[in-house]
């Protein structure tokens, strides 16, 4: 039930009493209840958000787009390993091949889920690199929704 506060003093004021006054000093009053209303309306919508949302792989896809793409929704998940990994040196090289472009971003070869047979269950597709604050914040959201014991890694595609 939405209720108006404003609207729900006025009526409740005698017509005698409904001048600006008297509404201001009785609304001020009924100002705290108010805020405590609103808060619980905005509480009671993400717990509804977070229970329409389960583990499988859609909604996990759907959370992560909504948080942090919402107009592309480019995030994407798909399963890990299934990857041929061609390495550019060998262990017993003992000075590695190091590739850099010319751009101040590393350039990453290939990454620890792109193994097959590797320890984790999915990869989080992400468009493009996030800073640390939202990785954390990513990892959190996954954590939240896949289920226990899953592994996975978040690897952007630029």
């Amino acid at each position: 039930m939405l209720i108006d506060w404003r609207r729900f003093v006025v009526i409740k004021l005698l017509r005698c009493m409904r001048v600006a006054s008297v509404f201001g000093l009785v609304y001020a009053l009924v100002y705290g209840v108010s805020y405590i209303y609103n808060t619980l309306l905005s509480y009671e919508a993400s717990v509804r958000y977070k229970l329409a949302h389960t583990s499988q792989v859609w909604s996990i896809e759907a959370v992560l787009n909504d948080s942090f793409d919402p107009v592309e929704r480019r995030i994407h998940i798909r399963p890990a390993g299934g990857y041929t990994v061609t390495r550019i040196h060998r262990r017993s090289d003992m000075d590695p091949t190091v590739i850099q472009p010319r751009t101040d971003a590393p350039w990453v070869v290939h990454n620890r889920s792109a193994y097959t047979g590797g320890s984790f269950n999915f990869i989080v597709m992400t468009p493009y690199r996030y800073t640390e604050s939202e990785i954390y914040a990513i990892k959190a959201i996954v954590n939240f929704y896949c289920l226990a014991g899953k592994r996975y890694d978040i690897i952007s595609e630029s």
